[in-house]
């Protein structure tokens, strides 16, 4: 994970109001490049959900576009957990350092059986980019 990284391209930003009036414009003649020129979409994104359409007979139940919290470590109940429990612990006047909140969210991770990082099992404990972020998300809830 890249602590300052910027999107390059808007691939994956489109949503599922313009991809269904997309797809209803391509099963209605027009062809899959030009409906993605008038949209604004790639025309093999596009192609992929007509022929969802086409098969399923519904674009209902299909997620769209690229969704940031599939990418995530913890859920955002787990992760407001941990806040809570970091805000708490300050309130107590046992804060808890860097390394602390890492190693923590680490055992967190194993203990609900979560998805981690190979860099995470190495170190046991969570890398630095996650606190980073992490720090980022809930900026208003630390300060």
């Amino acid at each position: 994970m890249v602590r300052n990284y910027e999107e390059k391209t808007t691939r994956g930003t489109f949503s599922k109001d313009v991809m269904e009036a997309a797809v209803n414009t391509v099963l209605s003649g027009t062809s899959i490049r030009k409906a993605a020129e008038q949209f604004d979409l790639n025309y093999k994104t596009l192609g992929r959900y007509v022929l969802l359409q086409q098969k399923n007979g519904t674009l209902g139940g299909i997620s769209f576009g690229y969704e940031s919290e599939k990418r995530r470590i913890f859920a955002s109940q787990l992760e407001a957990l941990l806040i809570d429990y970091v805000i708490e612990s300050s309130n107590i006047y046992y804060g808890l350092t860097f390394k602390d909140l890492r190693t923590l969210a680490y055992e967190v991770a194993v203990k609900n059986q979560l998805k981690i990082p190979t860099s995470w099992e190495e170190n046991k404990m969570a890398g630095e980019d996650w606190m980073v972020s992490f720090r980022a998300r809930h900026e208003d809830k630390l300060s």
